[in-house]
Parts: structure tokens; C-alpha cells; sequence
């Protein structure tokens, strides 16, 4: 049973410049970088309050774990009249020391997540940065080739259009579960209305074939 996945503004966008690189590529003989999602870079604090949602749970378990633990203190010392003596207060003692001491271990935990998840955005954010760079000289090396191609070697451009859109559209739907990209691939106009009734229909029975 089929799904209905639509494309995000950010994935149609991505896939229109696609597209529109492409044809560009073949007819005016220039290619552009395919740009990248762009990667919202965070700050410190930021980076912090992440890391303070990923270990809540494990801080919610430990606070959980002494209020249980203190009242199976105080009941057991009720049942046994010894909610005053220097056993009970020991015991509730060292419970609160467990407690401190977990939340004290967890406050390191969540430093260090809180450094990393910033690292982490930091080198994707460098990552995009680096790809827009070889992008651009990619760009460059394609227009001498295609210029060069152009004069001694006589080609279709549809065709060369139709056949790296195809790979470029079937390459991007391959980053979701295979039953996702079909989903999608059925789903959005967009890929009939840049791909062309013939190759739209050669994608579908490749992604289906992968199911």
C-alpha cells in the first residue's frame, strides 16, 4: 500500500536547482554547485540546552530512583519504630550521597555531549562550506570540457540532459528507505514534471525493482 510522502520547500528547492543546473550544464555549456541544505550553526549554549534534553531522562530516572528509595527508607523505619535513628538517618544519608553523586556524573555527561554536538556542527557547517568551494571549481573544469566537447564532438543535449537527471534524482531518492524513495518518487509532480514521462517511468520501475 502506497504512502503519501511530500517534499519538503527545502528538498523541492534542492531538487528544482538540480534540475536547473543540469540544463544549464548541456545547453549553455556553465554548471552551477547543486547547493547544499544549509547547516544552521548553533552556539554554546545552545549547544548545552541539546545536551540537557538528551540526558533528562537519565536525570528524571535518578531524582525517580532517591524519592523511591527514601520512601522505602522512611517506611521500613516507620514498620520498625526507627524513623528517628542513627540507622535510618545513615541510610537516608548515603541515599542522598548516591543521588548527588549520579547527577554530578551526568552534569560531566552533559558537558561533554554539549562540546561535541557544538564540534560536531561546527565540521558539518565546514563540511557544506568545503563542498560550495570544490563546487565552484568543478564548475569551472566542466565548462572548459563541455566547451571543448561542443567543438569536436557533436552530441544530443536532451539526451545527455535525460540521462544525468535520471542519475541525479535516483542518487538522491537512494538516501531514504528504499519503500520511502518509491513513496516519494510517486508521490510529488515534481519528478514527472522535470524528469519527462519516459524517464519519470524508468525511475519508478528502478526504485520499485529495489523495494
Amino acid at each position: 500500500m502506497s504512502t503519501y510522502i511530500y517534499l519538503t520547500p527545502e528538498q523541492t528547492q534542492q531538487l528544482n536547482e538540480m534540475y536547473s543546473a543540469i540544463v544549464r550544464k548541456y545547453t549553455t555549456y556553465t554548471t552551477d554547485a547543486v547547493a547544499p541544505l544549509q547547516t544552521q550553526g548553533i552556539t554554546l549554549d545552545e549547544a548545552a540546552q541539546l545536551a540537557q534534553f538528551e540526558t533528562a531522562v537519565k536525570r528524571d530516572k535518578v531524582l525517580q530512583d532517591y524519592i523511591d528509595r527514601v520512601a522505602a527508607i522512611n517506611e521500613n523505619a516507620q514498620k520498625r519504630r526507627m524513623t528517628n535513628s542513627s540507622i535510618v538517618l545513615e541510610q537516608l544519608d548515603r541515599a542522598m550521597v548516591k543521588k548527588q553523586d549520579a547527577l554530578a556524573r551526568l552534569d560531566g555527561i552533559q558537558e561533554k555531549l554539549a562540546k561535541k554536538i557544538l564540534m560536531d556542527n561546527q565540521k558539518l557547517a565546514l563540511s557544506v562550506e568545503k563542498e560550495k568551494s570544490y563546487s565552484k571549481s568543478r564548475s569551472v573544469r566542466d565548462f572548459i570540457a563541455f566547451s571543448r566537447m561542443r567543438i569536436s564532438v557533436p552530441f544530443n543535449s536532451q539526451t545527455q540532459i535525460d540521462e544525468e537527471l535520471y542519475n541525479a534524482y535516483f542518487g538522491w531518492l537512494t538516501q531514504f528507505p528504499t519503500e520511502d524513495a518509491y513513496n516519494m518518487a510517486q508521490t510529488n509532480v515534481l519528478f514527472l514534471h522535470n524528469m519527462g514521462p519516459a524517464q519519470y517511468s524508468r525511475l519508478l520501475v528502478t526504485l520499485n525493482n529495489r523495494r
